[in-house]
């Protein structure tokens, strides 16, 4: 009984760590890369709302994924004045989010790196100038589009 404790322990351990790992990759993409000058993201951040759509967007964000199957749209938010688009789904399993992070490295996405396994986890990819962070727990995925050659500082 001693022993299941610590591994119980052990597990929810690690899975704070990965559940940590995805915020922190999210906090990176969203920091981007304006070292030493105000990025414009914060404030668009503040001043932009979630909207819950009934079906899939289309814009010019999201032409640049597949539709993840079967899932729901929750909520998004259009942060296109930066650059970046927002999508938060529902009804995906853990399985159907690393089958549909297959689908994107076989559409020529490249996986910079993340964690991916059955606990929350997160992963950043990128193709061209389309670069995407996942993040995923439960049943939920989210993802920021961000389009490299829009963003801009203020």
């Amino acid at each position: 009984k001693k022993g299941r404790f610590r591994c119980a322990k052990a597990t929810f351990t690690a899975m704070r760590f990965k559940t940590i790992l995805a915020l922190l990759l999210l906090a990176l993409l969203l920091a981007g890369c304006s070292a030493g000058s105000k990025d414009a993201l914060p404030d668009t951040l503040l001043e932009t709302s979630y909207t819950y759509p009934d079906e899939w967007p289309e814009n010019r964000f999201t032409d640049c994924i597949p539709q993840p199957d079967g899932c729901t749209v929750e909520s998004v938010r259009d942060l296109s004045s930066v650059g970046r688009y927002e999508l938060n789904l529902s009804d995906i399993t853990r399985d159907e989010t690393h089958a549909y992070i297959r689908r994107l490295e076989s559409e020529g996405y490249r996986n910079l790196g993340g964690d991916e396994n059955e606990h929350p986890g997160g992963v950043m990819l990128r193709r061209g100038t389309v670069l995407l962070s996942i993040s995923w727990s439960g049943d939920s995925l989210g993802m920021l589009i961000t389009l490299a050659d829009e963003t801009r500082t203020g």
